[in-house]
């Protein structure tokens, strides 16, 4: 016996409705984890990541980084369909020591609000 047409009817909707959430990311970065070179106490220095929007359409992207030695000038930006936009990281520590920290991206749109979260790494060393 087949199923009633409205039950197969509200189910092809829900997963309508949901697939969005299930797509690929609406920006691709490179790379993946950002490792920077070592640096002496109290001696900054700077990396930048790639960000590309694979969507057909701009898309608006918030830029977080928790408080700490790593830092970004970028807050939110909005990338042109398609296009490649690239975000420049500060890491400045006066210790000794390995750093990690994460930058969050979020990007905003309808069906959007997806975070893609990328790993910072650097490390101190005596001079």
């Amino acid at each position: 016996m087949k199923p009633p047409l409205h039950r197969w009817a509200v189910g092809f909707l829900i997963a309508l409705f949901f697939a969005p959430a299930a797509v690929a990311q609406s920006i691709q970065v490179t790379p993946g984890t950002l490792r920077m070179q070592p640096t002496a106490p109290g001696v900054p220095v700077e990396a930048e990541l790639q960000l590309r929007n694979v969507e057909d359409e701009a898309i608006e992207v918030i830029v977080r980084v928790p408080q700490g030695p790593f830092s970004t000038p970028a807050d939110t930006l909005r990338i042109a369909a398609g296009s490649q936009q690239p975000i420049p990281i500060v890491f400045a520590a006066s210790s000794i020591g390995a750093y990690e920290e994460a930058l969050t991206l979020q990007t905003r749109g309808f069906f959007k609000g997806e975070d893609q979260v990328i790993p910072l790494r650097a490390s101190v060393v005596q001079a």
